[in-house]
């Protein structure tokens, strides 16, 4: 199975750290799998069974960090090209927000948002924070661990701050 996750990769220097490294602050590492708050099966950097059936391959007992950050590299390339257009008139940094996002809320929830609606008609600063924040919840449960993440997607996107 391992080897199958290798042959996915490049084996090219991560283009992505800084949003490795603010995926890997709100998501965390675990080696073993666990259920995430919303109840969802998951290993490493966040990663649920339906990504690794994305990739053809079986869901892990184990994943070394250094595998699980090389999966995330590959994980928000996918993203990225998926939602090119979307990107297309964003800086890095809120590109990196809005990636972020859709990595913690999925794709189908992030095309439906309100949130990709108003950054795509350019709304302000104000009203896309707004958006972030509308995104705390997890089993109809407030969540501050959310909420605070949510603070920091849109302080990276309106800022261009990479902060936890």
């Amino acid at each position: 199975m391992i080897k199958k996750i290798k042959r996915l990769l490049t084996k090219k220097k991560r283009k992505n750290e800084k949003l490795i490294e603010f995926l890997i602050r709100w998501e965390g590492f675990r080696k073993k799998p666990y259920r995430c708050p919303a109840g969802v099966r998951t290993i490493g950097i966040g990663f649920t069974k339906d990504f690794f059936d994305d990739l053809g391959i079986a869901f892990p007992n184990k994943l070394t960090k250094e595998l699980a950050k090389d999966l995330l590299d590959l994980h928000i390339k996918q993203i990225d090209d998926k939602f090119k257009k979307d990107f297309r008139y964003l800086n890095d940094n809120e590109r990196d927000a809005i990636i972020s996002f859709i990595f913690n809320v999925g794709e189908t929830n992030y095309y439906k948002s309100t949130l990709r609606r108003k950054m795509l008609e350019f709304v302000d600063g104000e009203e896309i924070e707004h958006e972030f924040l509308r995104w705390v919840y997890a089993k109809g449960k407030r969540l501050r661990g959310l909420e605070n993440r949510r603070r920091a997607e849109a302080k990276l996107f309106i800022k261009g701050v990479y902060a936890s």
